[in-house]
């Protein structure tokens, strides 16, 4: 593992921490933290539609990035990215087979990206149909289910990547419309939680701003009632 990877891992379970505030036992944080070092190393898999142009997921996409001061844009204009889904149709994906390469690496677990900044979910979510079981999509197999289950099978920890920006939604960052989207949030990450367990980590990404932008506290709590931290 690189000095860039540590460090971009550990940032990502620097939100453990946050979980005394919700969380009375001091050393539950700290034992997460332990258990997640003694694991060492795993594999991180962002893949999606947007495997089709070979761009980098999310941050190609054209379009208003809400919440960023910056106003740069990607490459690939909104209206080709956000439907690329019609077209991604990886009929030969073998889950097992993904598990088996990172067992025998030595990898101990599994990360998905099961929603980027880009709004497009890999999971069968109820609360929106821009996924990959939608009605338009070409695939409409859940693929977190498949790789969820083939971790639980291969016997290696599963986890969840999930971000909290999503710039295709439109109540994301819209004024007094945020409070939906906030809703929106929980309900998936509990979908997340309640439909795919165990989950042994959780990684969020984006969260910038305050802890109210996206009710932080009963979002850890959720997370940590389901023993996710």
């Amino acid at each position: 593992m690189t000095r860039r990877d540590f460090c971009s891992l550990a940032a990502a379970a620097a939100p453990l921490a946050a979980q005394t505030a919700v969380n009375p036992d001091p050393g539950a944080p700290k034992a997460a933290i332990e258990r997640w070092k003694d694991l060492r190393f795993g594999m991180f898999i962002h893949w999606g539609p947007v495997s089709i142009v070979g761009t980098e997921i999310g941050w190609s996409r054209g379009g208003e990035r809400r919440g960023r001061q910056d106003k740069t844009t990607g490459n690939v204009p909104v209206e080709v990215y956000d439907n690329l889904y019609r077209m991604f149709n990886p009929t030969k994906f073998d889950p097992d087979e993904w598990v088996q390469l990172a067992k025998d690496a030595g990898m101990k677990y599994l990360v998905l990206t099961t929603k980027h900044h880009d709004g497009f979910v890999e999971f069968d979510s109820k609360l929106t149909d821009y996924k990959i079981t939608g009605e338009k999509a070409a695939y409409r197999r859940d693929i977190v289910r498949m790789l969820s289950d083939a971790c639980r099978r291969g016997g290696i920890d599963w986890g969840v990547y999930y971000s909290q920006p999503d710039w295709h939604h439109p109540d994301y960052r819209h004024g007094e419309a945020h409070a939906r989207y906030i809703q929106y949030l929980h309900g998936q990450v509990r979908e997340l939680l309640t439909n795919y367990g165990p989950t042994r980590m959780w990684f969020f990404d984006g969260l910038g701003g305050q802890a109210a932008d996206w009710d932080a506290p009963q979002l850890l709590k959720m997370s940590s009632s389901h023993g996710s931290l």
